[in-house]
């Protein structure tokens, strides 16, 4: 309210644990416990009321449920809000005037056991049509030992997640920062490393239409047209259809 903008820059869709899902391991609730779904819980409705009241009085855009691709990104570099929790790799579009007085990057937060959800997971494919497939999987293999892993954030992709401690330890990413992005990827190399991970993806095959559904539901609560208690039972029973339960 004192910024004037929208608290934070959140949608409800996305790939991986963007979304809904978002709303429920940010705080450490974990929804499938030995083997069940546990998705209406009261915790779980309590904390979705939560988002829906903010949803409702303008602490998220109204383009929660619609946005798509890197709209919550571009909601919080058009300053329309105030907070977006987002990894390091934005801080390559921030413009000149995010300075170090107006704007402040942290560590995210954790949940009550102390961990953070995330994924510290990185692939490298190739193509079937590769001429030289079998140069391609030996570069592959090298860019996931500790010197290779330095190459290909430094050299490569520039991207910010250490895949080992050995590689962490490279002044790559222990060295003073200098710019936003170097900051950003000291913070988060250090979370990466320092601090247990939640996988933010459940293990099963048909995650995209479960993460649909409780899109769904979500939407219609953050609308008003159901509560949060029924957006969450009714997701529970669908799932349940979908995974056999």
């Amino acid at each position: 309210q004192a910024t004037g903008k929208y608290g934070f820059a959140f949608k409800t869709s996305g790939w991986g644990n963007y979304g809904p899902m978002r709303i429920f391991q940010s705080h450490d609730l974990d929804i499938f416990q030995d083997g069940n779904i546990n998705l209406a819980s009261d915790e779980a409705v309590e904390i979705l009321e939560k988002w829906v009241w903010a949803y409702q009085n303008g602490g998220i855009p109204p383009e929660a449920t619609t946005g798509v691709s890197r709209d919550d990104l571009n909601w919080f570099l058009e300053e329309r809000a105030a907070m977006v929790m987002l990894g390091g790799w934005i801080c390559r579009y921030f413009p000149p005037s995010f300075t170090e007085e107006r704007l402040g990057v942290t560590l995210q937060p954790r949940g009550r056991s102390g961990k953070v959800w995330g994924s510290p997971y990185n692939w490298w494919s190739v193509s079937a049509g590769s001429k030289h497939p079998k140069e391609a999987v030996d570069f592959a293999i090298f860019l996931a030992t500790d010197p290779g892993v330095v190459v290909a954030w430094t050299k490569a992709v520039g991207a910010i997640i250490p895949m080992s401690k050995a590689a962490f330890e490279d002044p790559y990413f222990t060295a003073a920062p200098q710019t936003w992005a170097e900051k950003a990827r000291g913070v988060q190399a250090e979370m990466q490393m320092n601090w247990p991970v939640m996988p933010n993806v459940p293990l099963v095959s048909n995650w995209v239409e479960l993460k649909t559904i409780l899109k769904e539901k979500v939407d219609q609560a953050f609308a008003g047209q159901i509560t949060a208690r029924k957006a969450l039972e009714e997701a529970e029973k669908e799932w349940e259809l979908v995974l056999g339960y």
